[in-house]
C-alpha cells in the first residue's frame, strides 16, 4: 500500500492513474468480447481474425516507436497523448456505429492500435514522476494494478447487461466514451512538457532505433514476449471456450472480472517480493502459474471447478503483466520515451507470438491444442529470462609465471 499512498500524494501520478483507469475501462469492456464480436457477430473466419490480430500488433508497435522517439526528441508528450486518446475513441466509435466487418478490421488494425499507444505514454509519465522516489518499484506496480481495477468494476456490469440482452457491440460505444474521458483528463491535468524531468540522452531516430534493437535488448524483449503471450491468448480463448461448452456469454465477463480482481493484490505485493526474490525468479514463477492455468482452461471449461482457475490465472497474470513493464523501462532508463516504446514493442511481439500460437493451434487441433501451445510458449519465455539474466561467470584467476 506504500505505492498507493505515494501516488495519492503526487498530482502527476494521480493524473496518470486516472487516465490509465479510463483507458483500462475501455480495454476491460472490449477485450473479453472482441473474439465473440469478430467470429460470432460479424462472421470473420478464425484465419482472418488471426491476420487482424497480427496486423493490429504491427500498427501498435510502429505507432509506439514513433510516439516514443518523438517524445524523447521533441519533448511534446502532452499533445501526442491527447491525439492518441482521440484516435482511440474514434476507432471504437467507428466499430459501434458501422457494425460491419470492414469497420472492425479498420478499427482493430489501425485506429485502436495507434490510440493504444496511450498506455505506454502514461507509464512514461508515471516513471518520470517517480524517477527519484525511493518507492519507485512499488509505485510502478501500483500504477499497473490500477489498470486491472476497471476489470473488477466494469466486467460484472457487462455480464449483467449482456445477460439482459444488450448487444455485444455496445462495448465499443462505452470504449469510445472512456476514450473521450481520457482525452478530457489529459487536456485538463497533464503537466506542461517543460515541467517534467528532462531527457538525459537525445539522439536521432536512427540511433534511437538501433538502441532498441541491439542484441541484448532484443533477446530479452523476445523472451518477455513469450512470457506475456499467454495473458493475451487467454483473453482470446476465454469467450469461444466457455460459450462452446454451453456457458452463457455473461459468464465470460464474470470470469475475467474475477481474475482481474485477484490480480490487484498480487500486483500490489510485487514490490516486496521483487526485493526478496528478484525479477527473473518472479517472472519464471508467474509463467509457470499462468501456463498451468492455460492447460486447465479447456479441460475445465464445462466443469464447476472452472472457477478455481481464477486463482492461478490471477497469480500468474499479476506477475507477468506488471514486472515486464519496469523490466523494459530499466533497459532504456536514460530515454523514457524509448522505454515507453519498448513496452509497445514487447506488447507487439507478445501479440505476434499469441497470434502465431492461435493460428497454429486452431489449424491443427482447435482451441484446446491452442491452449497447450500457449502454455508451452509462456513457460519457455520464463526459462529464457532466467538464462539471459544469470550472473556472468567470474573470470578464472591468472596464475603468474612460476607461481
Amino acid at each position: 500500500m506504500k505505492g498507493v499512498r505515494a501516488i495519492l500524494a503526487d498530482p502527476v501520478l494521480r493524473l496518470a492513474v486516472l487516465a490509465l483507469f479510463l483507458y483500462g475501462a475501455g480495454i476491460a469492456s472490449v477485450a473479453p468480447y472482441q473474439s465473440l464480436v469478430a467470429l460470432g457477430r460479424l462472421g470473420l473466419s478464425e484465419q482472418a481474425y488471426s491476420v487482424v490480430l497480427i496486423a493490429g500488433s504491427l500498427s501498435a508497435v510502429a505507432g509506439a516507436l514513433g510516439v516514443g522517439l518523438i517524445g524523447d526528441r521533441l519533448n511534446r508528450r502532452r499533445s501526442v497523448a491527447m491525439m492518441s486518446a482521440a484516435v482511440w475513441a474514434a476507432g471504437a466509435a467507428a466499430i459501434w456505429l458501422s457494425a460491419t466487418p470492414a469497420a472492425f478490421v479498420f478499427g482493430h488494425v489501425l485506429l485502436l492500435p495507434l490510440g493504444g499507444t496511450l498506455f505506454g505514454q502514461i507509464f512514461v509519465l508515471a516513471r518520470l514522476a517517480a524517477a527519484d522516489h525511493p518507492l519507485r518499484d512499488d509505485i510502478m506496480a501500483a500504477v499497473r494494478a490500477i489498470f486491472a481495477l476497471p476489470f473488477i468494476l466494469i466486467l460484472p456490469l457487462w455480464s449483467i447487461a449482456v445477460a439482459g440482452g444488450v448487444s455485444l457491440l455496445a462495448v465499443y460505444a462505452f470504449c469510445a466514451v472512456t476514450g473521450l474521458g481520457a482525452l478530457a483528463a489529459i487536456a485538463l491535468g497533464w503537466p506542461r512538457d517543460d515541467s517534467l524531468p528532462p531527457v538525459t540522452v537525445r539522439t536521432d531516430f536512427g540511433s534511437a532505433f538501433r538502441a532498441l534493437v541491439q542484441g541484448s535488448v532484443l533477446a530479452r524483449l523476445v523472451a518477455l514476449s513469450f512470457a506475456k503471450c499467454s495473458v493475451l491468448l487467454y483473453m482470446v480463448l476465454l469467450g469461444p471456450l466457455l460459450t462452446g461448452e454451453g456457458r452463457p456469454e455473461a459468464q465470460v465477463a464474470l470470469f475475467a472480472g474475477l481474475v482481474a480482481g485477484f490480480e490487484i493484490p498480487v500486483m500490489l505485493g510485487v514490490g516486496p517480493a521483487l526485493r526478496r526474490l528478484g525479477r527473473s525468479r518472479l517472472i519464471l514463477a508467474g509463467t509457470l502459474l499462468h501456463g498451468g492455468f492455460l492447460l486447465g482452461l479447456p479441460l475445465l471449461a464445462a466443469h464447476p471447478a472452472l472457477w478455481a482457475l481464477t486463482l492461478p490465472a490471477a497469480l500468474g497474470a499479476g506477475v507477468t503483466l506488471s514486472l515486464p513493464i519496469s523490466y523494459v523501462q530499466e533497459m532504456m532508463a536514460d530515454r523514457p520515451g524509448a522505454g515507453g516504446a519498448l513496452i509497445a514493442v514487447n506488447q507487439f511481439l507478445a501479440g505476434v507470438v499469441m497470434s502465431g500460437v492461435f493460428a497454429l493451434g486452431t489449424a491443427l487441433g482447435g482451441f484446446g491444442l491452442t491452449a497447450v501451445l500457449g502454455a508451452a510458449a509462456v513457460v519457455a519465455g520464463g526459462i529464457a529470462i532466467m538464462i539471459l539474466d544469470r550472473p556472468a561467470p567470474a573470470p578464472a584467476p591468472v596464475t603468474p609465471p612460476g607461481g
